[in-house]
């Protein structure tokens, strides 16, 4: 009868413990992002618009969104990030109820027509000025 006093309380102790741990795992939330970026994507415009929303279970979070360390505003629902020439970075942070997220997208631009000119063999005759140029 003395052995089931002290292990009565024990259980007592795990069984709410257990509970307790139970509606923890039940009640927990975490960051959800909808996104039409995706991390190494190649575009070949300068300007990038994309849509995200960010969610910490049911409530909508809004987020810092940064261009190569310049803060984007959204407007109509979408961002728009003007990309300089190869590796771009956008990022995207935010904090909730102590909680915090990052995100770190690389895009790169790659423009689908380029030239280089060459001006070593520049000559100018009748009012013209001509010069080879090569298209890459």
């Amino acid at each position: 009868m003395r052995r089931i006093r002290r292990v009565l309380p024990l259980l007592f102790l795990l069984a709410t413990l257990t509970l307790l741990l139970l509606n923890s795992c039940a009640t927990a939330q975490e960051f959800s992002l909808e996104t039409d970026l995706q991390d190494g994507m190649v575009q070949p415009d300068a300007a990038c618009t994309f849509y995200l929303a960010l969610q910490y279970g049911d409530t909508v979070v809004t987020p810092e969104v940064a261009c190569n360390g310049v803060l984007l505003q959204k407007q109509d629902g979408h961002y728009t990030a003007y990309l300089r020439e190869g590796d771009n970075t956008i990022s995207v942070s935010a904090q909730h109820e102590g909680n915090v997220f990052d995100r770190t997208y690389r895009v790169v631009r790659k423009a689908e027509f380029a030239f280089d000119a060459d001006f070593s063999h520049l000559r100018i005759a009748n009012d013209q000025i001509t010069f080879p140029i090569g298209v890459a």
